[in-house]
């Protein structure tokens, strides 16, 4: 569908191979996938892929908290000059971390390395405050901890699912109660910034090309030059819709929509048919967990559409394939 809506807009060849938005850098979103897929599927790299894991992620929260406090910051953007970019990070790297502790329970050692790691990067997104990760996120994890209970509620005791369930319910409330005190003092912020105006400007771009859209590298232009609305403080800063929803729709058009939610859809069934293959292997709900949060933190900001987030949804996917298909090496190799 990206494809097709780029062939509305042959006049301008940036929107096939052009910049950050565009069809070549779409499909290269998915290479780190590839990429580990090819050199893990017949080496057995978990440990040197956990190493390293462990590795960047002290790296992120251990400088970013250090530096948040050495500067007396007002919000935590460690290697990067967006706080939101590190928040979105985190909704990946928490649920990979917890599904590392699941996974390597048994080993003190790991045990105690991931656990220390995982509070790290709660901290982390805490002092990010990116309400949109923070929200998304917990929800992500409540959903997929009910969708465990229900997959596994004759396996599990009544007492153990009802404190795993109290336990998710009383995270997302902590989560919305923490996000809501972000900017309580600052009402432009409270009403997400820019974004009313920036929703308001993508859905004219598409009214005006319903079909394809201004072209998949089109939307600053168009935005600069055409569709900026009043009242909008940061136009310079504004890059993109902050709705992936809308990126697509604006730039693409309906192909591109129709295209987006294709993928959403056949995703979500593929990883429900994943949880009911290995149902007990953690990092098949690990990647449910990070799915969802990218939807849901995509109607206030872009997940799939970008390249930085997409190549470590990607990478992180890549991940729990490999940790499934030794699993099930093993397990065969122990039947025979």
């Amino acid at each position: 569908c990206l494809f097709i809506s780029t062939l509305f807009h042959l006049d301008n060849t940036g929107n096939m191979y052009g910049g950050s938005y565009s069809f070549l850098s779409y499909v290269m979103i998915p290479l780190p996938l590839f990429m580990i897929l090819y050199i893990g599927w017949e080496h057995d790299i978990r440990k040197t892929v956990c190493y390293t894991f462990v590795t960047i992620g002290y790296a992120i929260c251990g400088y970013g908290i250090y530096e948040y406090a050495a500067k007396h910051m007002e919000r935590l953007d460690s290697f990067y000059t967006s706080p939101p970019h590190v928040g979105i990070m985190m909704d990946v790297f928490i649920p990979l971390t917890i599904a590392f502790i699941c996974y390597y329970r048994d080993n003190i050692f790991h045990l105690a390395v991931m656990s220390v790691l995982l509070v790290l990067e709660a901290v982390t997104l805490v002092l990010t405050q990116t309400r949109g990760a923070m929200g998304a996120l917990s929800i992500a994890i409540f959903i997929t901890v009910l969708i465990f209970l229900f997959r596994n509620q004759i396996a599990m005791g009544k007492t153990r699912r009802r404190l795993l369930g109290m336990g998710a319910g009383l995270l997302v409330v902590l989560a919305l109660l923490c996000s809501l005190r972000f900017g309580i003092h600052d009402p432009y912020r409270m009403q997400g910034a820019d974004r009313p105006f920036i929703w308001k400007s993508s859905y004219h771009m598409w009214e005006d090309h319903k079909l394809a859209g201004v072209g998949l590298n089109g939307w600053k232009n168009a935005y600069d030059h055409k569709y900026q609305l009043e009242g909008s403080r940061e136009f310079k800063k504004n890059l993109h819709a902050h709705n992936t929803w809308l990126i697509f729709l604006s730039t693409g058009g309906i192909l591109a929509f129709l295209g987006y939610n294709a993928y959403l859809i056949l995703m979500g069934m593929y990883f429900w048919k994943r949880i009911r293959i290995y149902a007990l292997n953690p990092f098949s709900w690990c990647m449910l967990a990070v799915f969802l949060a990218f939807v849901l933190n995509g109607l206030l900001d872009e997940t799939f559409s970008s390249t930085s987030f997409g190549r470590l949804y990607y990478l992180a996917f890549g991940i729990t394939l490999l940790f499934e298909r030794w699993d099930t090496l093993h397990s065969e190799e122990k039947r025979v």
